[in-house]
Order: structure tokens, then C-alpha cells, then sequence
């Protein structure tokens, strides 16, 4: 039988976007995934920089809230 992960911590931890794991996306290092996310939303190279030096993911996420949405196909929203 295969184990359901209800929480991403402990052994899990690493399979949450706030996990500590440095990624690249267009030319911008972000601390976490959560911060490169919140970074795509907007096509401002200063709002996305501003986010990757922010230094908690959830203040990464707070500010993502706050950015010029870029379009993503015929619509500008993000879930």
C-alpha cells in the first residue's frame, strides 16, 4: 500500500515551495520555488527582483498578491 503525504514537513519538507532549494528562472536566483512563482506573475523585472530578495517565502508570497499580473493567454489571472 502506498503511504499518502497529508504535510509537507519533516521527510516530506523538501516537496513544499517554501523549502529551502535556489532556482533560476530568467536570469533571476530565487531563494525557493514559492519566490520564483510569485516572480512569475509579473513581467516588472523590478517587482520580480524585488521578491527574490525578500527572505521568507511567505513574504515572497504576500507580495505576489501585489504585483501587475502579466497576461497568460486572453486573461491576467493567477490562482
Amino acid at each position: 500500500m502506498t503511504e499518502q503525504i497529508a504535510w509537507f514537513r519533516d521527510e516530506y519538507a523538501f516537496l513544499s515551495n517554501f523549502y529551502s532549494s535556489e532556482i533560476e528562472y530568467e536570469g533571476v536566483v530565487f531563494p525557493t520555488v514559492e519566490h520564483a512563482f510569485q516572480a512569475a506573475k509579473t513581467m516588472d523585472i523590478d517587482e520580480r527582483r524585488k521578491i527574490a530578495a525578500t527572505q521568507a517565502p511567505g513574504s515572497a508570497k504576500r507580495l505576489g498578491r501585489r504585483v501587475k499580473l502579466r497576461r497568460t493567454g486572453n486573461r491576467s489571472r493567477w490562482d
